[in-house]
């Protein structure tokens, strides 16, 4: 019985999308892992984790916070409060890529390569948006509330906090990947 088009395109978008950041190492009879690729151990599951929490809740508060500002908007154009909403917004995304990233305790290089990239994309992202707001508030447009312009002020100032622990992280994540020790898993079997 022969796949359709349809289900080789399904199949190949699940093994893309969803199937990417699995690891399943498998020995073979002999107790050895044999041609495998290497699988490595999350050098930091929690702090992975720890930082997607922090993400998530600094959406979760930027969010209402975001909404008791809206009632006071008509003095300020609408290009701050867009990239306001966007750098909201890429804390959430950033705290579920993050949290993803956690929940995997061993990987390949090529998934942590990944991982990795994935990662350092959203946080210089996160920064572009937090400089972009930067710029509208003290270049661009202006605004007369206080309200939104003090909120924007800690908003870009705790997007460059939160970039320099992602920083850190990631950058923790490629030295002991990389550059110290031996990350393989199947080096701590019993």
């Amino acid at each position: 019985m022969s796949e359709s088009k349809l289900e080789k395109v399904l199949k190949t978008l699940k093994r893309k999308l969803c199937d990417w950041g699995l690891s399943r190492p498998v020995k073979s009879e002999g107790g050895s892992f044999g041609e495998s690729a290497p699988v490595w151990k999350s050098p930091a599951p929690k702090l992975f984790m720890w930082l997607g929490v922090f993400s998530v809740l600094v959406f979760i508060v930027e969010l209402f916070v975001m909404a008791f500002t809206e009632q006071f908007e008509g003095e300020c154009g609408s290009g701050i409060l867009a990239i306001m909403n966007c750098v909201v917004f890429w804390y959430f995304l950033n705290g579920l890529v993050l949290l993803y990233i956690s929940r995997n305790e061993t990987g390949t290089d090529k998934q942590w390569s990944r991982y990795i990239a994935i990662s350092s994309g959203s946080n210089l992202l996160l920064l572009g948006l937090s400089l972009g707001l930067a710029a509208f508030l003290f270049e661009g447009e202006s605004c007369s509330d206080d309200t939104i312009e003090r909120t924007c002020i800690s908003l870009v100032l705790l997007s460059f906090i939160s970039v320099g622990l992602f920083g850190g992280l990631i950058a923790y994540t490629i030295i002991k990947l990389y550059f110290r020790e031996d990350p393989l898993a199947y080096n701590e079997e019993s």
